[in-house]
């Protein structure tokens, strides 16, 4: 799994245990709801980590809380050198 796939399947995650919207997720963290929508469906190639941080404040949780998930203990990436 490639991290983004791994951070996409995370918001998701949290979006379900949370029951709370992604539009209401995208007023909290004053982002757009197309923003987050992009990552979920894998328009955003990459997420930033001041993205993160926003849709984590939008959710109410740390960076931390975030990413300590088993999910990302199994992430590979390719690059292009």
């Amino acid at each position: 799994m490639t991290s983004q796939s791994a951070i996409k399947k995370r918001i998701l995650d949290l979006v379900t245990k949370s029951d709370i919207s992604i539009n209401k997720i995208a007023n909290n963290a004053m982002l757009s709801t197309s923003a987050i929508h992009n990552i979920l469906n894998g328009r955003s190639k990459r997420t930033e980590v001041c993205t993160i941080s926003k849709i984590c404040y939008g959710l109410g949780i740390s960076m931390y809380d975030f990413f300590n998930d088993e999910i990302f203990k199994k992430t590979i990436d390719e690059y292009e050198t």
